[in-house]
């Protein structure tokens, strides 16, 4: 048996990941999902191993779901004149179903718990994340030959919100 026929026999999970516009691009053209900070420490960037995110429902909402405040993520530098971070994504504006083996999966609570995460700093981020037992990680980058769908969703935020 070859390991892809393994691979494709072996008990799956159904997750969700949500994108903007302008990454979803650059995921079909390079084929996968590159894996990014874990948030294992509040002052140690890339503490533990990275992770690809996603989510066990299919829906994105603003104030919480999936660890994103607001449905976007921002540069973090702000314009001096406006407040205003240079660059946010509206991550509400993809959505990419994958199915991935349920063996290559953890929740993230135990992910970051295996990693030796703070005990305060989880707590911190449970209070600001209402949805955080929905989240999942892999820490491996996904490859998109695996089989997947890409939606473009109904807009949750406008640029106006910003």
């Amino acid at each position: 048996m070859t390991t892809r026929k393994a691979r494709t026999m072996a008990p799956t999970v159904t997750l969700y990941h949500f994108t903007c516009e302008d990454h979803l691009s650059s995921i079909l053209n390079d084929g996968c999902l590159r894996t990014t900070e874990s948030n294992l420490s509040r002052t140690r960037p890339h503490a533990g191993p990275d992770v690809a995110w996603f989510g066990t429902m299919p829906e994105m909402r603003p104030g919480g779901s999936f660890g994103l405040h607001d449905g976007t993520v921002s540069s973090g530098i702000v314009d001096p004149d406006n407040g205003r971070p240079y660059y946010w994504a509206d991550k509400t504006a993809i959505r990419i179903t994958v199915e991935l083996p349920k063996r290559e999966v953890q929740a993230w609570e135990q992910f970051v718990k295996k990693h030796g995460i703070d005990a305060k700093y989880l707590e911190a981020l449970r209070s600001i994340t209402p949805n955080w037992r929905r989240q999942r990680v892999i820490t491996q980058p996904w490859r998109h030959h695996e089989r997947c769908r890409a939606h473009r969703l109904p807009r949750l935020i406008t640029p106006e919100f910003h």
